[in-house]
This record gives structure tokens, sequence and C-alpha cells, in this order.
């Protein structure tokens, strides 16, 4: 059980400038930004330091190569013995708060309020997000930093976040009926039926989201222990991780590669009874 955590410091500041144009129409511009430090974070107390040196990658005599399928890898005496705690096995976790994120997000809205019968609204956000954080998608236990010994190594756009969001809504009412640009001259019975109708619209539009790209091994655990071969002697963390401190790319570097489609959604023009 971890001891010594504290609450993160989470610190949210933000500027807006608004202005009548006039028409019943207003603009607003913001800036939103948060800056975190102290977030909860796992590392692996028994892993060793990310190299180019394999690990568990014979039977044991540090010669003939292993079979992860025939369950036959083991470490050599001398792999074993470089552990931080060798009588213990992988998934040796501990949690502190060394993590940190940065967002900075830029809103504008065109609003008009209710007014000859329309009003919308339409909003667009630009999102930027990064931090030391792990994508958790993958792993209910998620949190463990891919390289405990530098974290910041870590440290790069937040999975799951779309960087561009537009929403657009409003209520426009037809002008057909009863004190109404056309046939305001119907007759009670024709205006119930054909006038006084108001129509909704709305859509909704975002660009797609960052993740980091992982691997599960389905074959890399026996009875007894972690068989994988690597090079980082734990299987805490996925692949990423270690091919990212062998080729020295960030998460980030990463994720630039590895974005979500994007989504979009409108509705049709509903009618409905405005009055």
């Amino acid at each position: 059980m971890p001891v010594g955590l504290h609450q993160p410091l989470i610190q949210q500041y933000n500027a807006t400038f608004e202005r009548e144009l006039g028409l019943k129409t207003a603009v607003r511009f913001s800036y939103l930004g948060t800056t975190a430090h102290g977030l909860i974070a796992g590392t692996d107390l028994n892993e060793l330091r990310p190299s180019d040196v394999g690990w568990n990658t014979t039977t044991g005599d540090g010669v003939t190569p292993c079979d992860t399928d025939a369950g036959d890898c083991e470490p050599t005496p001398a792999q074993t013995a470089a552990l931080p705690y060798p009588a213990l096995g992988d998934f040796l976790v501990s949690f502190g708060n060394f993590g940190r994120s940065q967002a900075n997000a830029f809103q504008t809205q065109l609003e008009r309020r209710y007014n000859s019968g329309l009003m919308f609204t339409a909003s667009y956000t630009y999102l930027d997000q990064e931090s030391t954080g792990l994508d958790v998608g993958e792993s209910s236990l998620g949190g463990v930093a891919y390289n405990p010994f530098n974290p910041e190594h870590d440290y790069g756009q937040d999975g799951w976040i779309s960087r561009h969001r537009f929403v657009l809504y409003g209520v426009y009412d037809l002008p057909v009926g009863r004190g109404r640009k056309f046939a305001s001259s119907f007759s009670k019975w024709a205006d119930t039926v054909i006038g006084g109708w108001q129509t909704t619209f709305q859509m909704f539009a975002k660009s797609g989201t960052g993740f980091t790209p992982y691997w599960t091994c389905d074959n890399c655990f026996n009875s007894d222990h972690y068989i994988g071969p690597g090079n980082i002697a734990t299987g805490s963390v996925d692949a990423v991780g270690t091919l990212r401190e062998a080729t020295g790319r960030r998460r980030g570097e990463l994720q630039a590669a590895c974005w979500r489609p994007a989504l979009r959604s409108r509705s049709i023009w509903t009618p409905t009874d405005g009055r």
C-alpha cells in the first residue's frame, strides 16, 4: 500500500474578452489554462534501466535461445542478481507524486440571442493537453511510468483528447402563419395545421484523438513468473515503453503518428409546434 501520497496541486486560470456586435449578436474569446503538479503515477520497483542488453532471452545458460511458446525462457544467475529485488517478481509497483500536466485551451463563441424568430450559438475549441501520465485504455492498473528512471521521458500529448471541437445549435421560427411574414391571414384552423412551426438544428464535429500503440503478449508468462524476452525484466509496462527507450522516441512522438478518426454529427431539421 503506497504511503506518503498527497493531493496533486492543480492551478486553473482563464481570461475572456466579449464584445457586442449588434443585431442581438455577441462574440466571446477565451483562454483557459490548467497546470498540475504532483500527479499520482506508479513505478515498478523491480525494473531494470532500459538498455540494448537483452534479458531473459535464453534457456538460462546465456547461450541457447529460448522459446516463449515452450515456456523455457529463464534469466541467467547474473541477470537475476542484477534485479533490485531478485527474490521477488515483476509488478512490484509503488506510487508517488511525480507526474505533471499542462493544458492550454482557446475558445471562441458567436451567439445570437432570440430575435425575429432566430437564435443560434456556434463555438470552437482548440485544446492542447500534455502530461507525463499514461494512457490507461489498455490496462486496468494504468498510470505506471514506462521508464521510472526518467519519468519526464513520458511527457507528451495526452491520449483520448480531441484538439479541435466545433458545436452549432439554434432555433428558427418558420415565417408562415398568423403574425408572421407569410400567410398571416390564415384562418384559425389553417394556422393550427400549417402555421406556427419552429425548427431546431444542431451540429457537432471534432478531430480524432491521439493514442499510444501497445502490444499485449499472450505467451509471456509461465506458471512461475514473467518469461517474455526484453531488456527491463518486467511485464508491467507494454512493449512501446521498451521500444521507445531503444529508439529514443518519446511517447508524444509515437502518438503523433497514431490518431483516431474524426467524429461528425448533425441533426435534420425537426419541426416542432412553436406555440
